[in-house]
């Protein structure tokens, strides 16, 4: 049950930290370079940010998921 918390846990700091990076490039991308080309090009990122919110709802949801199942078994033992 721990390690699949620590898991769980790790996944959401993975996904946030990919979050933050697809948004810092976004963000860049409106910038243009020496050659007169935009310095990114957004779409990947864009794509990135959906694919990295849901993998951090999904990890949510595994915590919480635990979270209920920790509690049942608690009920049975008290």
């Amino acid at each position: 049950m721990i390690d699949s918390l620590g898991t769980s846990l790790a996944g959401l700091q993975n996904a946030s930290s990919r979050v933050a990076k697809a948004a810092q490039n976004i963000a860049d991308s409106g910038t243009i370079g020496a050659d007169g080309q935009l310095s990114v090009e957004p779409t990947e990122d864009i794509v990135d940010l959906s694919i990295a919110a849901q993998d951090f709802k999904f990890n949510a949801k595994a915590i919480e998921i635990q979270n209920k199942t920790q509690q049942y078994l608690l009920n049975i033992i008290a």
